[in-house]
């Protein structure tokens, strides 16, 4: 037994043998072992202790692997129920995985290196039992890698089993049979061969050169692994249309313009990646990998472990409202906010008093340090770590719509919406786990905003027409009026959406007769990882394919022709607004105020300028004069002198 596992020294061996099975001369002496009896053939085990190990990278010369050695499986009672014959698939599906669910692999499928040996005399049986599950699009085994060793029961107790050895001189040579997860072969190939090279690859090993024989079986992988390019699922991402334009392109000169002009950007996307096998008629495949295409990371566990992501940005929504949003005429009214005049008269007024009590009374004459205390005082802010939660807590008071899309067919039920749109909106709620008081109160929001969702849910159901009184609602883009009227009541009612929607839609909002001005801005609150997701495969296709594009600019590039060229349909379309219909207004947005201040210093520097050079010139002035005056008093003086004299 210790000579088989000699090509996975750099594995944690786990043995899996029946419960008649002898137990000397099981471990090797080289490497970590584990044994594990099968008392139970249809008992399910749930052991993963993948996530007790560290995953921290280390400068070790091998990946270490996983080693699941199943120890003659045809001795297994429930095996010979899965290897019998069956018209049913649906029988066979449940035997299958009856089967394997009782083998107690302890790393979970989607763990990279990980490898299920059989050791058996009926490598024929195996086989085709292996095949079996690739062709009823049945494969379970996620990234886990699958091989057979042909061995014999010795006649001598002293031995449990002895490999099938094609003597080479001295050396014990024998075969590893790696089964091709990917068998791309023509539209005839034959399925009854389940023993050929399109099923079944073999590698040969010396029995004493466990590095060389390592090595083969990991070549081996991943030209097998490179085979998943055929195996993807993309056509529920295009339109027939889309599909037939897309084939008679690749046959002939690619114009990527042309193509473009006719599909979406996630029909292009998947052109850029899957055009070379995307029409490949003459291809027979039994399953495929799925291609999700471009979402928002989802934080649920059970997602994380079966799904490769690609980044591609981080989004955060901006938002559009009127609320106690007025117009101004000029950059003065800005800084005169939010008092009026007669308010900063009055401020003025006893500002001033406060003034001239502190710097003349102290001292019974006129001292500007008391002038300087007061304007200091009056300036002063001492109020720390306030007003983030006082933001936070007002958010709720606000009614949000956030835009979306119609991804689900419009019925006369709106639950199925509904459902989606609040299921997503869950995802982008921050979790939050540590001591920062500003995180901790963005917790405790998204927290409440989660459970007033999930109450929200539970009084919802299939025949559900409305929205509630839930704090955010949806509101999709062909409803223009809808959104006008919830809006142009400036309350507190807000919309949020996309950077980029958002900047369409505020000179729509803002061309209105009522002369409404609308501000917009950017909220960290919602948000989302957004990129490319694809099955976890091992050596994926699709997962570099996008990488690549990502990492030399092209996704960028035809991202913004894209947005350019074709952009997103939203309310204004829908509104056939092209144009502003009506005169514009000049309205206060986030950036007046920094605008205005910066206008305040101009002005207060040209102040300080002029007043500089009229202090000079007085100086000039006076300096002339006096001289003036001084040699025309001396000559006087003198010519009094004289006379007198």
């Amino acid at each position: 037994m210790g000579l088989l596992l000699q090509p996975f020294t750099n594995c944690t061996s786990i043995i899996i043998t029946q419960k008649d099975t002898p137990e000397h001369n099981m471990f090797p002496k080289f490497s970590p072992a584990v044994h594990l009896v099968q008392h139970y053939p249809n008992a399910t085990w749930d052991w993963n202790i993948a996530h007790r190990f560290s995953i921290t990278r280390r400068l070790t010369p091998a990946h270490h692997c996983w080693a699941h050695l199943i120890l003659l499986p045809e001795s297994d009672p429930s095996f010979v129920t899965v290897t019998t014959p069956s018209n049913q698939s649906s029988y066979r599906h449940r035997a299958m995985e009856t089967y394997f669910n009782s083998n107690p692999f302890l790393i979970n499928e989607f763990v990279s290196h990980q490898y299920i040996i059989f050791l058996t005399e009926q490598r024929l049986k195996i086989q085709t039992f292996c095949n079996q599950m690739i062709i009823d699009g049945a494969y379970g085994f996620g990234l886990r890698e699958v091989m057979i060793i042909d061995v014999v029961r010795p006649s001598s107790r002293r031995e449990l089993i002895r490999l099938r050895c094609q003597t080479d001189g001295r050396d014990c040579l024998f075969n590893i049979y790696y089964q091709n997860l990917y068998p791309v072969e023509a539209t005839n190939f034959n399925t009854q061969n389940n023993a050929s090279h399109a099923w079944w690859h073999t590698v040969k090993c010396l029995l004493n050169d466990e590095e060389k024989c390592y090595k083969n079986i990991t070549q081996t992988a991943n030209e097998v692994a490179a085979g998943n390019m055929y195996f993807w699922t993309v056509s529920y991402f295009m339109t027939e249309k889309s599909r037939m334009l897309l084939k008679n392109s690749f046959q002939e000169h690619v114009d990527l313009h042309r193509i473009a002009n006719q599909t979406t950007f996630r029909e292009f996307t998947t052109f850029l990646v899957f055009g070379e096998m995307l029409f490949c008629q003459d291809i027979k495949i039994f399953f495929s990998h799925s291609f999700y295409g471009k979402g928002e990371l989802l934080m649920a566990s059970r997602t994380r472990g079966i799904t490769q992501f690609t980044l591609v940005e981080v989004e955060w929504l901006s938002f559009v409202s009127c609320y106690q949003v007025k117009p101004y005429t000029s950059w003065v009214s800005v800084l005169s906010l939010p008092f009026d005049k007669w308010s900063w008269i009055c401020l003025s007024i006893c500002l001033a008093i406060v003034v001239f009590i502190l710097s003349w009374f102290p001292s019974g004459g006129l001292n500007l340090s008391g002038a300087f205390m007061s304007i200091g005082v009056a300036l002063e802010n001492s109020v720390l770590g306030v007003y983030e939660t006082k933001l936070l807590a007002v958010i709720m008071s606000f009614q949000l719509f956030i835009g979306s899309e119609d991804v689900i067919e419009k019925t006369e039920y709106v639950y199925y919406r509904l459902l989606q749109f609040y299921a997503e909106l869950q995802m982008r709620l921050p979790h939050y786990e540590g001591q920062s008081e500003i995180l901790s109160s963005y917790e405790n929001l998204a927290g409440a905003l989660y459970d007033v969702i999930d109450d929200f849910f539970s009084g919802l159901d299939n025949d559900s027409t409305g929205r509630g009184n839930i704090p955010v609602q949806p509101i999709w883009y062909d409803e223009p009026g809808l959104l006008v009227s919830k809006l142009s009541g400036c309350g507190k009612i807000a919309y949020f959406d996309k950077k980029n929607n958002i900047a369409s839609l505020l000179p729509f909002l803002n061309d209105n007769i009522d002369q409404k001005a609308y501000l917009s801005g950017e909220d960290t609150f919602f948000k989302s990882i957004i990129g490319w997701k694809v099955e976890l495969v091992r050596d994926n296709y699709a997962q570099k394919r996008l990488s690549r594009l990502i990492i030399s600019g092209i996704y960028t590039h035809w991202e913004n022709w894209f947005n350019l060229v074709k952009p997103r349909k939203i309310f204004h379309h829908y509104a056939n607004w092209t144009y502003p219909r009506h005169a514009a207004v000049a309205k206060l947005d986030f950036k007046s105020k920094i605008v205005t201040a910066f206008y305040s210093y101009g002005v207060c520097i040209g102040i300080c300028l002029i007043a500089l050079a009229i202090e000079i010139l007085l100086v000039g002035i006076y300096r002339h004069l006096l001289l003036y005056f001084r040699s025309h008093f001396i000559q006087i003086l003198l010519n009094i002198i004289v006379e007198y004299e």
